[in-house]
Order: C-alpha cells, then sequence, then structure tokens
C-alpha cells in the first residue's frame, strides 16, 4: 500500500488519531488486552500500546497498513460496530 493519509499521519509515521481511537474501540467493545488484540494484528501488545498513546504515538512501517485496516474492519464487524468489511 502506498502512503494513505486516512490511515497515518506520515509514511512510516504513527497512524492516525481515528485509526487509533478505532482500535482502541474495538479493543474495549471485545474486551480485549493488549497482548490480545495485538496478536489479532500481529504485534505485541507492547507495540500495540505504543501505537495507541495519544501523545507521541509510536510509528509503523506504511507496508504495514493494509493489514492493520483489515484486521480493524474485522475486529469492527466482530464488535458490531460496523456491519461489513470494505474495499480500501
Amino acid at each position: 500500500m502506498d502512503y494513505n493519509s486516512a490511515y497515518q499521519a506520515s509514511h512510516n509515521g504513527p497512524l492516525t488519531p481515528t485509526v487509533r481511537n478505532r482500535i482502541d474501540a474495538a479493543k474495549n467493545r471485545l474486551n480485549l488486552t493488549l497482548a490480545e488484540i495485538g496478536e489479532k494484528f500481529g504485534f505485541s501488545g507492547a507495540f500495540i500500546s505504543t501505537l495507541l498513546r495519544t501523545s507521541n504515538p509510536g510509528r509503523i512501517r506504511t507496508k504495514h497498513i493494509d493489514r492493520v485496516i483489515d484486521v480493524l474492519e474485522k475486529l469492527e464487524v466482530e464488535a458490531g460496530i460496523r456491519t461489513a468489511v470494505s474495499a480500501h
């Protein structure tokens, strides 16, 4: 995936606040720990924690964004936040 400002603040940069909030909402709705949601994304719980920080959020390589958004949309469906996975 090429850099998309809807998902990342900059190329190889942090997730946008909207994406961070969506991940946090799905995590909370599904009662998942950071380790559990990290496993679903293929990352450690500690890395997810850095990505979700409000102040100085962690950076993520742009090449991982497709996977992150695919997993996020599936989690949102599972949590009842959205009804279907979109083609982004």
